[in-house]
């Protein structure tokens, strides 16, 4: 399988907790991104008396995804968690998963890379295998 890098991160894979790197993927230059619709919401009014608001916006996320390849036999790719939960029936599509993080606490690669599935239950709880 060859991985295609579609955020706009490098894509750093660990194999334990000691850091060190199985494998490092620039970014492509092509990033897969969900459609989003902004609208401004009624601010906040703080408690603290002094008369202080937060703008606050509703955010919802559409149906497109921009930037994404047609599947293509023998390549995966990465992309971002939210982007691979739009299109569960793509299973091309895998995300970092279970993120490794600096000693500042900056997220700097993680340890697998997760696919969306389907739940296998009426539950909701996906079985693995």
């Amino acid at each position: 399988m060859r991985l295609v890098n579609l955020t706009p991160h490098t894509f750093r894979l660990f194999v334990d907790d000691d850091q060190k790197m199985l494998l490092e993927i620039p970014p492509s230059g092509v990033v897969a991104r969900v459609e989003e619709h902004v609208c401004e919401a009624e601010p906040l009014s703080l408690a603290s008396g002094a008369n202080q608001c937060v703008p606050v916006v509703d955010v919802g996320l559409g149906v497109t995804v921009s930037g994404l390849p047609e599947p293509t036999p023998g390549v995966v790719h990465v992309v971002s968690r939210m982007t691979a939960e739009a299109l569960p029936g793509r299973s091309d599509l895998y995300f970092p998963f279970d993120e490794v993080r600096s000693p500042a606490g900056e997220i700097i690669g993680c340890r697998s890379l997760g696919r969306v599935t389907q739940p296998s239950t009426a539950r909701g709880a996906v079985q693995c295998p």
